[in-house]
């Protein structure tokens, strides 16, 4: 037998919705899509997620907070990142656009969907903000600090390869008066008659009564 009263009628339950009035179908309530809900009992259409929050369930009757360091535009269904070099804004709790994302400083790094700047790390350095990798100290510098800007001169006495955290000194029997050597081959052999020890920036006459006929 057919509905007697409009008490007949079932509700349609949070998280659906029948959008189509008079149905035959006892079954017409349809779960909400992804990133959109309904909070209550007899909805007629399901709303989208607000901006700033995201829903990746169907038959959902609510919306979650967007993740630091991704962003969420009305209705979303799943959060997305800050682009590669941007990072979240402190200043925000969720963020609801790609403009809200702040660019990294200096000295800093930020891969895709990060929540904060990572300092670079050291033998690394970024002298421009918005990058997502940090760039090596070239060959003949180096930089023991993290979160630096630029790369220091490799010191008299060593080399210091690319990507270097620390000079590494001449081996014994060698030095270097250079300050930019690149590897241990450009430090200098000391000269029959002279010594060098570890680290010289320069070779060392044999005392009187001694000889060195072959460096070192």
């Amino acid at each position: 037998p057919g509905a007697s009263s409009i008490a007949s009628c079932r509700a349609c339950a949070a998280g659906t919705a029948n959008p189509v009035p008079g149905s035959k179908d006892s079954s017409a309530c349809i779960d909400c899509l992804p990133g959109s809900f309904t909070v209550s009992d007899g909805s007629d259409e399901c709303t989208r997620c607000s901006p700033g929050t995201y829903q990746n369930a169907s038959g959902a009757t609510d919306c979650m907070d967007c993740v630091p360091g991704y962003f969420c535009l009305q209705g979303s269904s799943a959060p997305l990142p800050c682009p590669a070099g941007t990072r979240k804004d402190p200043d925000r709790a969720v963020m609801s656009s790609p403009d809200q994302c702040i660019d990294c400083p200096e000295g800093t790094f930020c891969p895709v969907g990060s929540d904060e700047a990572k300092e670079c790390s050291a033998g690394t350095y970024n002298d421009k903000a918005k990058q997502d990798t940090c760039q090596p100290c070239d060959g003949g510098t180096y930089q023991n600090e993290t979160g630096s800007t630029g790369c220091k001169p490799c010191t008299m006495g060593h080399y210091c390869k690319q990507g270097a955290a620390a000079p590494l000194p001449c081996k014994k029997g060698t030095y270097s008066a250079a300050p930019d050597l690149k590897s241990k081959s450009e430090c200098t052999a000391a000269d029959p008659g002279f010594y060098a020890t570890t680290g010289s920036t320069e070779p060392t006459p044999c005392a009187a009564g001694t000889v060195q006929p072959n460096g070192g």
